[in-house]
Order: C-alpha cells, then structure tokens, then sequence
C-alpha cells in the first residue's frame, strides 16, 4: 500500500474515535501496523485507552518507542497516558524523549506544562508556558492556544501571581 493509503486508513481511525467507535479503530490500527505504518501503534494505543484496556495501550507504546524511538508523537502519547495515570517521573521523562526528537515542540511543552501542572509544579508548569507563545500558535491552531492560555493563568493563580493572570486574561 501507498503512504497516501495508510494516511487515508489513519484519517478513517481518527474519524472511528471521534464517533466513539474504539473497537473499530483498533482494527484500523492493527491493519497500519501491518502496513508497517507508524501511526498504526498511535492508533492502537487509543483505541485501547478508550476500551479502558491501559495496560495493552501502555505495552504498545512501550513496544512502539523500543521500535521506534525517533517519534515523538509515540514519547508524547506516552508521556500523556503516564501523566493522565498520575505516572509523572515516568510522563516527564517521555516528554524529554519527545523533545530530545524532531518534534512540535509548542504541543509537546504544553502537555509537559500540564502533566507539571497536575503534580503540583506550578512553578516549573510556568516556565514552560512562559516558551510558548499563544499569538504565535492561535495562527494554526487556536484551540491549543486557549489551552495554552488557560493553563498558563491556572499556574500563575496557584502561585499566587493574580496579576501577571489578570495579564493573561487581557490577551485573550
């Protein structure tokens, strides 16, 4: 198969986990790694995550970034997954993986800012925001700016620095 055909599988995988249809999209996945596609262990690893399967999901990636340790996309997923389990030595370190890659770096510093944010390292959370810049982002992706945002000004209130959120109220 064509990479343009494995992309068009992948979209269709996307499109099954949007309609809530896991066990349709772990079939899509298994046919991706078949392809010897990469995003078929991304695909796999998401529908068994919403299966609620998180052991198999976390033994693919697992299996996946041994396999493939140059995409980020995989460290990241598994940085997320670990953090979302409350996992947040081994999240951060998936996340300095993602970054040590040829990566997006804007969307992985916000998912380590928040796995920071959510171990309670606001300050730590805050310097990695403070790299990020929502103008910049709000351009291609102006969910992930909101986020960014949000977050961002969550942070600051725990630490109490109510005026530099007021500030980033006022760039929204």
């Amino acid at each position: 198969m064509s990479i343009e055909e494995a992309e068009a599988l992948m979209d269709r995988g996307w499109e099954l986990l949007r309609q809530n249809k896991p066990r349709e999209a772990l079939k899509v996945g298994w046919r991706l790694e078949d392809m010897r596609y990469s995003g078929g262990f991304e695909m796999q690893a998401m529908a068994l995550w919403a299966l609620h399967r998180r052991n198999e999901a976390f033994a693919i990636l697992e299996a996946a970034v041994a396999t493939l340790p140059s995409l980020w996309r995989l460290w990241q997923l598994l940085g997320n997954y670990r953090s979302d389990e409350g996992d947040y030595g081994r999240a951060f370190a998936a996340y300095e993986r993602a970054l040590a890659c040829d990566c997006d770096p804007v969307d992985v510093q916000y998912n380590y800012a928040n796995a920071l944010a959510r171990a309670g390292r606001w300050a730590e959370a805050v310097a990695r925001l403070e790299t990020l810049s929502p103008d910049k982002v709000e351009e291609t992706e102006p969910e992930l700016a909101g986020y960014i945002v949000t977050l961002h000004e969550t942070a600051l209130l725990q630490l109490e620095r109510d005026e530099d959120a007021q500030g980033m109220r006022g760039s929204r």
